[in-house]
Order: C-alpha cells, then sequence, then structure tokens
C-alpha cells in the first residue's frame, strides 16, 4: 500500500495549500481533488495522464464539495462549475465511483455519462448473506455522499428542485444518526455498504455492487425484489413523514391527558 502526492501538482493560494493526490493498492486506484472552485486545467491534465497511465481495475476518486447532492450546496456557484467538470471527465477516464462529503445528507446516483443517467443491465448477487442489486458492466460513474459521522445533519431538498439540475438519486435517505460505508471488492464485483450508527447498534442503511464480469459474483437465483426497487428513496418525503408521525403522537399524548382531566 502506498500514498504518493505529486510535488509539481500542489500550489499554495493564499493560506491554503492545494494538493491533488493518488493512492494504489493492487489493482484500485484513488485519486483525492482539490475542490476549493472550479478544479484547475493543471490538476485535470494531471489526473488525465495519470489515469491514461493506470492499468489498475477499479477506479475511484474523492472530492469534498458534493456535486450530486440533495443537500444546501447543490446550486453553489463551484459546485455548479465542478459538476459540470466532472460529468463527462469521471467517465471519460472510466471512473466507477466518485465519493463526496461536504452536505450531511445521503445520497447515491445511478450511473451516470454527462449529467445523464446511462443504461446497465441489473442483476441480484448473493454476498455476505445478503442480496445486493448489482450494475453489470455499467459504462458510467456512481456518485454517493455518505450522511455524516457526527451529529450534525442537513435537511435534504424536495426532489422537485434537484430534478432541475441532474438526475434524481438511485437512493436518497433521511438522515438521522452518524453514518460510515464501506466497499468490499471481490473476484471483480464490488459490494458497498452504507451504515446508520444508532443506540442499539449498527444498522444497513443502503447497498448495492458494481459487476465488471457477467461471469463473476454469486447469481440470486429465484430472488424476487422488492416492488419499490427501482424506486428512489426520497429524503424529503420521508422526513416528512416522520414529522407528520411525531405530530400524531404528540396529539395523542394531548388528547389522553384532556381526557384524564375532563373524566
Amino acid at each position: 500500500m502506498g500514498y504518493y502526492s505529486d510535488p509539481t501538482a500542489s500550489q499554495a493560494v493564499g493560506n491554503v495549500n492545494r494538493e491533488f493526490s493518488k493512492w494504489e493498492k493492487k489493482a484500485k486506484r484513488l485519486w483525492r481533488l482539490y475542490d476549493e472552485g472550479k478544479l484547475s486545467d493543471e490538476q485535470i491534465e494531471w489526473m488525465k495522464a495519470d489515469a491514461a497511465a493506470s492499468d489498475a481495475q477499479w477506479k475511484f476518486v474523492t472530492l469534498h464539495k458534493a456535486v450530486y447532492s440533495q443537500g444546501s450546496h447543490y446550486e453553489d456557484d463551484d459546485v455548479i462549475a465542478i459538476r459540470a467538470q466532472l460529468q463527462t471527465l469521471m467517465p471519460e477516464l472510466g471512473i466507477d465511483m466518485v465519493f463526496q462529503g461536504h452536505d450531511h445528507v445521503y445520497m447515491r446516483t445511478g450511473s451516470l455519462i454527462n449529467n445523464a443517467l446511462t443504461p446497465y443491465d441489473t442483476a441480484y448477487l448473493n454476498h455476505s448473506g445478503k442480496v445486493y442489486k448489482t450494475q453489470v458492466q455499467p459504462t458510467g460513474t456512481t456518485y454517493v455522499i455518505s450522511g455524516t459521522c457526527g451529529v450534525k445533519t442537513y435537511i435534504q431538498n424536495d426532489v422537485t428542485l434537484t430534478d432541475e439540475l441532474f438526475p434524481r438519486g438511485e437512493t436518497i435517505l433521511s438522515v438521522d444518526y452518524p453514518m460510515f460505508s464501506a466497499v468490499e471488492i471481490e473476484d471483480g464485483v464490488l459490494y458497498f455498504d452504507a451504515y446508520y450508527v444508532t443506540a442499539d447498534g449498527v444498522e444497513i442503511a443502503d447497498s448495492f455492487a458494481i459487476q465488471k464480469d457477467k461471469t463473476q459474483g454469486d447469481v440470486a437465483e429465484g430472488y424476487t425484489p422488492p416492488a419499490d426497487d427501482n424506486a428512489a428513496q426520497d429524503g424529503f418525503t420521508s422526513t416528512l413523514k416522520k414529522i407528520v408521525e411525531v405530530l400524531k403522537k404528540i396529539i395523542t399524548v394531548v388528547m389522553n391527558i384532556a381526557k384524564w382531566y375532563i373524566f
């Protein structure tokens, strides 16, 4: 395992040290991009050259600001500018996944090329006692923003607002607890899991897989997916439902107290 930083790809901008770097282990390669403002031509050319020279089977990118998100920064000028750059660059370089941050929400996209969903076959694979909905040989890039590892969470925006800017996420979740994500790669299949950390322990929040080769992975024969498996989970609606449920409980308590005093 190694961590590499290209000294020619770092600049001092005011008090900010701008650096982009790469990490590689076996057949996996990760690029960390500096994203305070639009990506520089220097950074893009560095990544193009490095990706072209890499024979890694799996390629990932991390950046701080989320370009696909239901959070509060989805229409910031710099986010819009970076989204315009990445929407063609990431699939062009064969990037499988982009891991994002900044907004404390959870969203996972489908496979995207040029800011649009690209079709792929779907399979269901068994792994570690679970069944994973699987993208089969996708040609685009999947973006995920994995909530927050702390206690500060953001309210999800209504999907009708972001629908005007990019395709609706495949999974959108209301974040009420700290979260973390895990990636496992086995026999040419990537398994992704996101988890909630609650007072009772760890709970699965979202899962999916990417299959590079149709001959790899354990197919879940006879598996019947849930009826809403292809529908994005609307975090805004989910939050609204929770608020309604809380209000119902409050009303019930108030009515019970009133009955006690009256009768």
